[in-house]
């Protein structure tokens, strides 16, 4: 565990299924033009992922790893520029799956 995942762990608490769908949850209610964290676990796929780093795409990003749903992964460069990379965890894919079976309910 790195020291910044136990540092989060110590004043959030462990992440659990509960935590990340009140995370997503207080989010989506507040999010007036940024992207629904709500959306955007349904949609991750398995597998690094890169991300934007304009526009509004850097706090879903803080929010989803804060919540638990990913974890960072070493940034890559494209054309000069660096890209963060992550990855969907157990916890995003429980909660991806969730998302999921509310939709073809």
């Amino acid at each position: 565990m790195t020291a910044t995942k136990e540092a989060i762990e110590r004043i959030l608490g462990p992440r659990t299924f509960a935590t990340a769908m009140r995370v997503i949850e207080d989010w989506d209610r507040t999010a007036r033009s940024m992207p629904l964290l709500s959306e955007q676990i349904a949609r991750m796929p398995d597998g690094p992922q890169s991300w934007s780093t304009t526009h509004t795409w850097p706090s879903v990003l803080t929010a989803m790893k804060s919540a638990g749903l990913l974890v960072e992964l070493p940034s890559e460069y494209y054309n000069g520029c660096k890209v963060p990379m992550t990855e969907i965890t157990d916890l995003g894919r429980d909660v991806r799956e969730h998302f999921a079976s509310k939709a073809t309910a």
